[in-house]
């Protein structure tokens, strides 16, 4: 295997990885106590339905899930933060993963399935396991927005309070 297939089978390995998995688990500190900063993320997020630009999701329990929307278009594979709110003795933390939402994670994971499935039905040709492999490499290009996952970062350090630390 050359050099650049095994380079681009990394890429697409750990893309994937964080795609379903999410990335490194951010930690946001807070001195209010858990209901209030629950409270307060509640009050601050929009609709998922919203067309207008900042912070979407919803709190359910102690789960809080925040996405960015960038305006009236809906981009669906735009990053969401999944955390849980938790006590501490100085108040709370809330802790979470950016990852894709689950919806476009079944989305995909079949997409890779029937690419990976279909490709390897005709591996006596070339073409099909080189472009199966190249589909795969377009689409993981396709998730994940930096912008989105900076702006959610933000947006969940400012609405943790004056003593908001990223952990």
């Amino acid at each position: 295997m050359t050099p650049q297939i095994r380079s681009i089978i990394g890429s697409i390995r750990t893309r994937l990885r964080r795609f379903f998995l999410g990335g490194d688990e951010l930690v946001f500190e807070s001195a209010m106590q858990p209901e209030a900063l629950k409270e307060k993320i509640y009050e601050t997020l929009r609709g998922t339905c919203d067309y207008t630009a900042g912070a979407n999701g919803h709190v359910l329990g102690a789960s809080v899930h925040v996405g960015w929307s960038f305006g009236w278009v809906s981009r669906r594979s735009t990053p969401v933060f999944h955390g849980r709110i938790e006590s501490t003795a100085e108040g709370s933390q809330l802790r979470g993963r950016i990852s894709a939402g689950r919806f476009v994670q079944l989305f995909m994971a079949i997409w890779f399935g029937g690419v990976a499935i279909f490709s390897l039905l005709f591996v006596w040709t070339l073409f099909m396991p080189v472009a199966g492999i190249a589909l795969i490499w377009l689409g993981s290009h396709f998730v994940g927005d930096d912008e989105a996952e900076k702006q959610i970062t933000n947006y969940l350090t400012s609405v943790c309070g004056e003593s908001g630390q990223m952990g």
